[in-house]
């Protein structure tokens, strides 16, 4: 009878073990951290978080809690509210846009034109 063969199999390398947390986790706990300094630390935890990934999860976390991310003005600081126009300035624009709509381009813009000749002409005035 003919022996058995053995095989010595090399143990095989084994992929590195996740770690233990969560990449939304990690993001959510560390909230004071830029989203390069966030990528970098989970690099050195063993996590591969992109920058985008990073953006996708606050923005979505901000939309969730229902806050608008808070905009200030590049002079002083000031809270410029959440960013979108003034109700009047909006229903001003919805205005201008059936105007476009309904005159045409080429006439809305020979019109603004002329209401731009305006303005200035009333800022050299003062």
């Amino acid at each position: 009878m003919a022996a058995k063969k053995t095989s010595k199999k090399k143990p095989s390398k084994s992929k590195p073990t996740k770690s233990i947390l969560n990449k939304s986790p990690f993001i959510r706990a560390n909230p004071t951290l830029s989203t390069a300094e966030l990528v970098a630390k989970g690099k050195k935890m063993g996590l591969e978080i992109s920058t985008a990934y990073v953006y996708t999860l606050r923005s979505s976390d901000r939309a969730k809690a229902g806050k608008a991310p808070v905009k200030t003005s590049s002079g002083g600081g000031v809270d410029v509210g959440n960013g979108r126009a003034p109700k009047a300035s909006r229903d001003l624009e919805g205005i201008l846009i059936d105007a476009v709509v309904d005159l045409g381009g080429k006439t809305v813009q020979e019109l603004l034109q002329a209401a731009i000749s305006r303005v200035k002409a009333t800022a050299k005035n003062k």
